[in-house]
């Protein structure tokens, strides 16, 4: 997974409390998820374990959109 995919998942600037407690509720019952929950979870793991990369490509991401508009 990269950082853009897992963005476009997690969403961009989401905050760091909100990613943590997704993360948990979908590791409760692992068995029940569906496959977008599970890739919902992988990302969420991966900007967790990457969060000032996540950071500078929400920065990077915002500064972007400003730019084009």
């Amino acid at each position: 997974m990269t950082m853009d995919e897992a963005c476009r998942i997690v969403g961009y600037n989401a905050q760091r409390y909100a990613i943590r407690n997704m993360t948990k509720a979908l590791k409760m019952l692992r068995w029940r998820n569906t496959e977008e929950q599970e890739t919902r979870l992988q990302a969420g793991l991966f900007v967790l374990r990457r969060w000032k990369k996540y950071q500078q490509a929400c920065s990077d991401y915002r500064d972007n959109k400003f730019r084009r508009a």
